[in-house]
């Protein structure tokens, strides 16, 4: 069999898949254990068997459909068991990888300095942990010179759709949680938006500078597109909603395009933000801009108390940190996160925790220094989290979707490149 045949009747396959996992809409119970199993089975082994670079974005896609949809889900929730999928799968398929990437030498430290951390002081690993070692071990999956860099890109927009038409149709639903101010939300509305925000600025890459492998392609990116800006003013994260806008700024602003598209892709985008404004999408953002809470939703008291014990603390606890659970805890009975992923680095892991991190955000920018086409994707997304980091903490809670984000970001700016982990 051909190796197009191959992927055609895979991707069938997996569409399928698809409307399996969304089939199950029950919010309050799971499908049964066994027929778990054997969901998790059928999705992994055809990938392992078949085509071991196709696993990473099979992975992706699923688990964050699994943890953001409205569902109880076939997914498991528990990151070890992914942890070990990836791990057995590399041991099965190695060989089989003729020519593949390697994590870069610095997310290998942050890595290692992490789940050290982590042990030591909370004499266990949390779901940080696993989310960096599932990650670390996915880049041996992937292919230097990307030839599979669609799927990966198609991953987050498949996200995003799935997403948005969950948030349409599902929206009035009574298992669907209703804020006094009329917003509505099935799991965090700021992490659920930023995840959809993803896909939005990737599939905007796609249709402003024209990467769209085919015709079929770029009509799904612009449906994106669409339905995800929608869904973002509707779900009214005010913190994902600026995630997004800075990205596609970005986004527009150093892409190739000529002056003349770019006043026309601005005009375009005025004329939806008017249109969906008249319709009273804007409501309820604009009615949370306006929220004269000067506290961020108690966000600032938080930094505050966080910031006072972590400040209490001895020199090792500054330099090296505490750990997720000893911080998670701190300050604040009963246990609170940090809503801001610098602090939580801070007093997680450290003086050194924070450097370590900012050194792999780092990494992709060093890759595209000398790469003009590449700087304006790379930026626009490394630009998307760090902004979405500011009031929330995907990474150090171990979101595995932001991480399997920031593994993007990487291939996105070594694809075409010949340094692969210096």
């Amino acid at each position: 069999m051909s190796e197009r045949r191959l992927y055609r009747r895979l991707y069938i396959y997996y569409f399928f898949m698809l409307i399996v996992l969304c089939s199950w809409v029950s919010p309050t119970s799971a499908p049964p254990m066994p027929l778990r199993l054997v969901y998790l089975l059928a999705l992994v082994l055809p990938a392992i068997l078949k085509a071991p670079n196709m696993l990473v974005p099979v992975l992706a896609c699923f688990t964050a459909l699994g943890t953001y949809g409205i569902s109880c889900s076939y997914m498991p929730t528990e990151k070890w068991i992914y942890l070990l999928i990836v791990a057995v799968s590399l041991f099965l398929v190695f060989s089989r990888l003729k020519s593949c990437q390697r994590p870069p030498i610095i997310f290998v430290v942050f890595c290692i300095y992490v789940c050290f951390i982590d042990f030591i002081r909370g004499e266990e690993l949390v779901d940080i942990d696993y989310s960096l070692l599932i990650v670390l071990l996915s880049f041996f999956f992937v292919s230097k010179n990307g030839y599979e860099k669609d799927n990966y890109t198609l991953t987050f927009i498949i996200i995003t759709v799935i997403l948005s038409l969950f948030f349409f149709i599902y929206g009035q639903s009574s298992a669907v949680e209703v804020s006094e101010t009329g917003r509505r939300s099935w799991v965090d509305p700021n992490y659920f938006g930023n995840v959809c925000g993803m896909g939005v600025v990737l599939a905007y890459n796609v249709v402003v500078n024209k990467l769209a492998p085919n015709r079929y392609f770029n009509k799904i990116a612009i449906i994106t597109v669409t339905l995800g800006m929608l869904l973002l003013v509707m779900n009214a994260s005010r913190g994902a909603f600026l995630s997004m806008s800075v990205a596609i700024v970005v986004v527009t602003v150093f892409s190739k395009v000529k002056l003349k598209k770019k006043i026309g892709i601005a005009l375009l985008v005025a004329l939806g933000v008017i249109a969906m404004y008249s319709l009273g999408a804007f409501d309820v953002l604009t009615e949370r801009l306006m929220d004269e809470d000067i506290t961020g939703n108690g966000r600032t008291i938080i930094w505050g108390a966080k910031m006072q014990g972590y400040m209490n603390g001895d020199t090792f606890e500054k330099l090296f940190g505490i750990g997720y659970s000893k911080g998670f805890y701190l300050a604040i009975p009963g246990g609170f996160g940090f809503h801001n992923d610098y602090l939580a680095f801070l007093v997680d892991y450290g003086v050194v925790g924070l450097i370590l991190f900012f050194c792999i955000v780092a990494y992709p920018l060093k890759l595209v220094a000398n790469s003009p086409s590449k700087r304006p994707i790379v930026i626009s997304l490394l630009a998307f989290i760090l902004i979405c980091s500011m009031t929330l903490e995907p990474f150090t809670y171990g979101r595995l979707t932001y991480w399997y984000f920031y593994m993007l970001i990487v291939l996105l700016a070594r694809w075409d490149h010949p340094v692969a982990s210096k």
